[in-house]
């Protein structure tokens, strides 16, 4: 039989999809459509082959509610995860661990936790050290490892800030602008510097240096005048990497704190606006009346307002369009045949800029869906034109939510409009994608709509007193009802933070609706993705949650391309944490029935197994533990563990898009909200502690003397000028000895321009503490055996060695370099005098082997268990003691309502008088989620 290839193979594959799906929409249209006969074999085969192929590409979907959107340095973070399945939205099962981690605004992971997951439901804390957590811009992501297998776009994604105010911190209010000056742009920066209190910073020489991320564009050193202000004209270079613009300020006064202070500049020029149109549908046609949706992007990234005209390739207007929110808007006409069009809008120095509009079909089809707020039908508009080939022939409409289709029809397409009615009560509620496909099963039209049967739970909140004082106790009452109002049994978290340390924007920030119902149905970030559901004007946020659809949600539909790809599922999911690994002997050739041990300290832990014919081993119920450290080793049958080797399967992260969040400090004053909330935190804080007369303590730092066993150091184990033992070992995890030295002692250094030359050899040498290193590996000088230190440096892992004794001065370095005296008397213009290194190896014998035979040092990503959030408790009208100045006032991560659909929370206030914002997020386990946020006062 002749094997089909190429766009034939592709059709028929693509048909029998269609046919599956439309089979499966029928089987849950319950209400409209007649019962299927289950006996028939073909439906049967469809049916499960659907089936199998749901179960096993099922989607999570991972939300975390925080207790705040922002943090201070030395803060933490309180999260309560829910892991759904995508399908239903009911609690997943499928994964049982789950992954958190934290990168900075350059995208480093400078944290990654490992969360266990019961039933789909979890909480935890993050503690946000300051030298782990400087002041800047972070990205939280959670995911599972099934969830590797999909896009970006369906893990949880949170950008967050964390802030370091202090009662020396420098406020800035900063304008800018640009101009052009000879037909270049020019910045025009105007600031002003003041201190906490608002008094201005005046006669200071601040350094000014403008960078764009990869170069220094200026640098310069101006004083600011009587009242603290300092204006900048700089000509900006015509190649610039605008996101990454910023201007770092540098007080230089002396006996003054000498503190960075990033300025970023946001430049904004209509000229470089990004403006895409969208036909609804996808596609314009002649002689069909189509809406157009559109989007400007400004530089920075962000929607941005737009107005303009329509014209024709005779420059004739043909209508006119503006923006309605956030850069999206509609407008519509009917293109002709052979004609081109263009959107023309005016720039602010009287010029003009046209964006080609998308080209236009002669003939086809076009797709229109109305969807009225309150209506309880989609009304969906077909347009055939006259001369389509297709007019007279068998046409399929779908509907999916959630990758499941809840309907299909199959229709004769006629010549003209052609018009079909959807009860929108076949689908759940969320984004609905409706597809037009051919006699083919090609599709050829489609977009989204948001079905909203306003069937989310409904969560009330009562109080025990109509308002409260500092230090009192609160008591709040929870009821969570259904849509129909039938009490809710469900889970549950909730936040109390502080006005005056926090402040809240539902229509700005994430909730657990807009990231499970909307986010992860559409492309790129969603700007105040609260405005859909919590928006006052109820009407216009619906039509503009329709733009968002058309515009954010649209494609092309050249899906051939996209349907045909395979998405190797090669991650999989973790319903526990297990040890896997690979036995294997000096041919890489596998072992079978080799005894494996796994070794731990702490906790004590003493397990072993057997490898089997593939030399694969698995350890199960292993325990969970923050540090854990294994050591497994193997056997062969001889119990010899000579050509022995041992792979683990460690933990491959996975790689993600660096964030385009532009980070605004918070001493920027441009940033109202959290500028003032920063500042009355800081001035509040200054004056308790000026109160109580309350200095804060020095850390202090205790060191005890290290030991390194097994050492060959000459002087004897212990004896060095600096130690790094097992234990620091264990905390640098995989890095290298080259990754190691120059994260514990910044002064380590290498590479072009920085490499030294030894003066009796050509190798590229290292410095430490401006001396030449030598590398000394378990007692075995490398240079004496003629290998590269470079390869050691970067050969060597933490997990080989336990331990790095550094050795500088006469005292010990003379026991490697007997003329190391007379080096230092004989020569006042020489460079110092070598250092030595002796690194101790697992092995004993590093310096020739990398790793212990039989041996594995496994070091998994720390888990992460809840710690008790900490819930003060006042006598009654006590005010003595500490100032209570909490930002998060509660986290209650677990609150679990009872069959009549009631729980309670209690806790006590703060110090200080004002408003707290109270945000409660759940779900009943079954498919319905919820959230409410109120407000409740505290009186002085």
């Amino acid at each position: 039989m002749e094997k089909i290839k190429g766009k034939k193979a592709y059709y028929l594959r693509l048909s029998k999809i269609v046919r599956l799906l439309i089979v499966l929409s029928l089987l849950f249209q319950n209400r409209q459509s007649r019962a299927q006969d289950s006996t028939h074999p073909e439906l049967n085969g469809l049916i499960n082959s659907i089936k199998t192929f749901n179960e096993t590409r099922a989607i999570e979907r991972l939300y975390l509610h925080l207790d705040k959107p922002e943090y201070l340095s030395e803060d933490t973070i309180w999260f309560k995860a829910y892991l759904f399945n995508a399908i239903l939205l009911k609690n997943s099962s499928k994964s049982s661990l789950m992954y958190i981690e934290i990168a900075t605004d350059s995208n480093r992971v400078v944290n990654r936790i490992m969360i266990p997951l019961i039933s789909g439901i979890s909480w935890g804390n993050i503690v946000l050290g300051k030298k782990e957590f400087p002041e800047g811009l972070y990205t939280l992501r959670a995911y599972t490892s099934w969830m590797k297998n999909f896009d970006e776009k369906q893990m949880f994604v949170q950008h967050f800030r964390i802030s370091s105010p202090q009662q020396q911190s420098w406020l800035i209010n900063s304008n800018f602008n640009l101009s052009k000056q000879s037909g270049k742009d020019q910045l025009n920066l105007s600031m002003q510097f003041s201190d906490m209190n608002g008094a201005p910073m005046g006669l200071r020489p601040i350094q000014f240096r403008l960078t764009d991320g990869k170069r220094s564009i200026i640098k310069t050193v101006k004083e600011s005048s009587l009242y603290g202000k300092q204006e900048l004209n700089i000509e900006l270079p015509e190649k610039l990497q605008n996101s990454k613009l910023s201007l770092i300020a540098k007080n230089q006064g002396k006996g003054e704190i000498s503190k960075e202070m990033l300025i970023p500049i946001i430049i904004q020029r209509p000229e470089h606006t990004d403006l895409q149109f969208m036909p609804e549908g996808g596609h314009l046609v002649s002689g069909h009346l189509t809406n157009i949706a559109f989007k400007a992007i400004a530089e920075d990234g962000k929607g941005t307002d737009i107005s303009g005209i329509i014209v024709n390739s005779k420059h004739k207007e043909i209508t006119s369009f503006s923006s309605a929110f956030r850069g999206m808007g509609r407008f519509r006409f009917i293109p002709l045949h052979g004609e081109s069009y263009s959107a023309r809008i005016k720039l602010p120095d009287g010029q003009t800029k046209d964006y080609p509009l998308p080209s236009t079909k002669n003939t086809g089809t076009t797709l229109k869906v109305i969807n009225r707020r309150e209506s309880d039908s989609l009304e969906v508009l077909i347009l055939s034109s006259p001369d389509s080939p297709f007019n007279q022939k068998q046409f399929y409409l779908t509907g999916q939510t959630n990758g499941i289709p809840y309907y299909g029809a199959v229709f004769l397409l006629k010549a003209g409009m052609n018009r079909i009615l959807i009860d929108k009560n076949l689908f759940p509620t969320g984004v609905c994608r409706i597809s037009l496909l051919n006699d083919m099963y090609y599709p050829v039209n489609g977009r989204l709509v948001f079905i909203d049967h306003q069937d989310n739970l409904k969560i009330q909140i009562s109080t025990d007193k109509a308002f409260y004082t500092p230090r009192d106790s609160l008591s709040l009452s929870l009821l969570v009802h259904d849509s129909n109002g039938r009490p809710v049994q469900g889970n549950f978290s909730l936040s109390v933070t502080d006005d005056n340390r926090v402040k809240r924007d539902i229509i700005k920030e994430n909730n657990i609706l807009s990231k499970l119902l909307l986010d992860s149905d559409l492309k790129g970030t969603i700007e105040s993705p609260g405005y859909y559901f919590f928006s006052d004007q109820k009407e216009k946020a619906w039509l503009d949650l329709d733009n968002l659809l058309l515009t954010q949600g649209w494609t092309g539909f050249n899906w051939p391309e996209v349907l045909n790809q395979q998405i190797p599922l090669i991650h999989p999911a973790e319903n526990e944490f297990q040890i896997n690994g690979t036995i294997s002997n000096i041919f890489n050739k596998p072992i079978s029935n080799s005894e494996v041990i796994l070794f731990s300290k702490k906790p004590f832990l003493l397990m072993d197994t057997l490898s089997n014919k593939e030399g694969r081993f698995t350890f199960r119920d292993v325990p969970l533990t923050d540090t854990a450290v294994y050591v497994i080793q193997s056997r062969n049958k001889k119990g010899k563990s000579f050509n022995i080797g041992i792979g683990v399967d460690e933990f491959i992260p996975p790689v993600f898009e660096p964030s385009k969040e532009p980070y605004i400090p918070w001493y920027i004053s441009n940033d109202t909200l959290a500028f003032k909330s920063n500042v009355n935190s800081m001035k509040e804080q200054a004056r308790w502690t000026e109160l109580l007369g309350k200095n804060m303590l020095e850390e202090i730092v205790v060191t005890a003397t290290k030991f390194i066993k097994e050492s060959r150091n000459r002087n004897g184990a212990g004896n060095a000028d600096y130690i790094l033992n097992e234990e620091d070992m264990q905390k640098a995890k995989k890095k290298t000895l080259y990754e190691l030295l120059g994260e514990r002692y910044p002064g380590f250094r290498t590479g072009v321009g920085m490499a030294v030359k030894d003066a009796n050899s050509d190798t590229t040498r290292y410095i430490l503490m401006n001396s030449i290193v030598n590398l000394i590996i378990d007692g075995v000088n490398i240079k004496t055996i003629g290998a590269s230190e470079e390869m050691y440096m970067d050969y060597l892992t933490a997990e080989d060695i336990t331990g790095i004794e550094i050795l500088k001065t006469p005292e010990y370095a003379f026991a490697y370099d007997r003329r190391i005296v007379e080096k230092i008397r004989g020569c006042r213009a020489c460079p110092p005098p070598p250092i030595f290194l002796e690194v101790t190896t697992r092995s004993g014998n590093g310096a020739f082997l990398k790793k212990t035979p039989g041996v594995y040092l496994y070091k998994p990503i720390p888990f992460s268990f809840p710690a008790e959030f900490y819930r003060p408790k006042y006598p009654l009208n006590k005010l003595e003691g500490l100032p209570d100045l909490r930002s998060t006032i509660h986290w209650e991560p677990n609150i679990i309502t009872d069959k009549e659909g009631k729980a309670s929370v209690s806790f006590y206030s703060s110090d200080l008088p004002g408003q707290y914002s109270i945000i409660v997020e759940g779900t009943d386990m079954n498919g319905s989620i919820g959230f409410l946020r109120r407000t409740i006062e505290i009186k002085k």
